[in-house]
């Protein structure tokens, strides 16, 4: 395995915020969705890792990416509101 998923995981979000500080787009949707993103491939990771290693996907690990994807959003959101 490379280290390209890690390498690009802050790729799109950093671009996201560069269009905003050009003032193309509203903050609030750069930062709503740099939150999404983030939180999307942090409830995929399950998935990727069941999928490289070979081992058939199952539903549990499909529902701890949600669970997982969720805890991220929240923590996006609560970092969002104590620190802007």
């Amino acid at each position: 395995m490379t280290a390209r998923p890690i390498a690009t995981a802050a790729l799109i979000p950093a671009a996201l915020y560069l269009v905003a500080w050009l003032g193309w787009v509203p903050p609030l949707w750069v930062q709503t969705s740099a939150i999404l993103i983030l939180a999307a491939r942090i409830g995929f990771v399950g998935l990727f890792m069941q999928r490289f290693s070979g081992v058939a996907l199952t539903l549990r690990a499909l529902w701890a990416g949600v669970a997982l994807a969720f805890v991220a959003l929240a923590i996006g959101i609560v970092k969002v509101l104590l620190t802007h």
